[in-house]
Formats: structure tokens, sequence, C-alpha cells
């Protein structure tokens, strides 16, 4: 039951000519400006393996980051946010394979958790200008809940240690986190909520 679904969102945002692509904005937006791909989701449904085949190409560029890592989670954290456009442009334009000339390269953001991160697709609306909206295409990876909420727990059990649990593989240690995250009921971001798919999807699909 470990089934994985790809689907592309060509255009969630309505501002801008329609359908036309401009080589100047294009250009524009790979000068360190905007990314114009997003992965937006899920968190432990293959988006760094995704990401990673990406990446090779010479058609999708990577974000600067100090360890490298393909998330930028400007949408998604408060506190992050709130650093402002600038500090956001400024993770573009960096990677040494993509010419500022070529219009057909696209930056990419790649943080999973936009997905389910309520105000994630309001932010991005907001902030981006009208000309680049036509320019945005979005790609979400949604894997079987159970599996993916699976994956995320011995994820946790690499990054911390859960009482009484020395390995990755404890039933009952993993019941118990999941009954932990039916009570918190969204308070966890890596609960449960995160495989509630079509709550999240309505936030990013036209009305």
């Amino acid at each position: 039951l470990n089934t994985v679904w790809i689907c592309a969102i060509q255009t969630v945002f309505k501002g801008g000519p329609s359908g036309e692509r401009q080589r100047g904005v294009a250009k524009g937006a790979r000068r360190g400006r905007w990314p114009t791909v997003f992965i937006i989701g899920s968190p432990k449904a293959g988006t760094t393996s995704l990401s990673d085949v990406m990446f090779a190409s010479h058609w999708f560029c990577r974000p600067r980051s100090n360890d490298g890592n393909k998330e930028v989670h400007w949408l998604n954290r408060k506190e992050v946010f709130e650093k402002g456009v600038e500090w956001y442009l400024a993770h573009f334009g960096h990677d040494p394979k993509c010419l500022p000339q070529d219009a057909y390269q696209r930056y990419v953001d790649a943080s999973p958790t936009y997905l389910h991160s309520p105000g994630a697709a309001a932010r991005l609306n907001a902030s981006i200008p009208p000309s680049l909206k036509p320019e945005l295409r979005f790609i979400v990876i949604l894997r079987e809940p159970v599996a993916r909420q699976l994956s995320w727990f011995n994820h946790l059990v690499g990054q911390r240690p859960v009482p009484g649990n020395d390995t990755k593989t404890s039933g009952r240690d993993f019941e118990q986190e999941v009954q932990l995250s039916l009570e918190r009921r969204g308070e966890n971001w890596g609960g449960l909520e995160s495989g509630r798919y079509a709550r999240q999807l309505e936030e990013w699909l036209p009305p």
C-alpha cells in the first residue's frame, strides 16, 4: 500500500497575461528574483528524490542554502516569512549551471510542508508580482497516508529519542504517536493532518 501519486498544477493564482511566455519576465525571475516552480508536498512522499532528478537536469535550478537543502520554508513558518521578500529572493539566482539569459531555466522552491500549512498559498499570492503568476507551476506528490505517516515517524525517531524505543520499529510507540496526533488534530504538523490531502489541496486549487 505504498502508493505514490504525482500531480502538477499549472496555475492556481490569477493575474497577468495568461498563457503568454514573456521572455523578459522569465529572465527577470531567474536573476535572483523569484522561483517559478514549487514542489509543495507532501513530506516523506519522495520530494527529495524528485528534486534531485530535476536539479540534475539543465532546466531546473537549485536554491541557495547553507546546508545545501532544497527547502526554504518561507511560506509556512511565520518567523521566516517575516524576514521579508528580499531575504527570500536572495536564495535564488546562484546556481552556477543556470544562465541569466536562458529564459527556459526555472528556479525551484521545494518545500514540501507548504501543502499542509494554512495560509501558505495566500502568502505567496499576496507576495509575488502579478506579472509572474501565469509562469508559476506547482508539483504535488501524494503518498498513501498510512505509509507516509510511518515514514514520518521513523524520520522523527532518527532525530530525537522516543521513550521506551531504541529502534525505528516499535508498533507500540508508533501507535502512541498516532494517538497523540489524533488528540492534537493538526497542532503537530507531522501528525495525521498531513495525510488529509483533499482539504490541503483546496487552498491551492482555483475556486
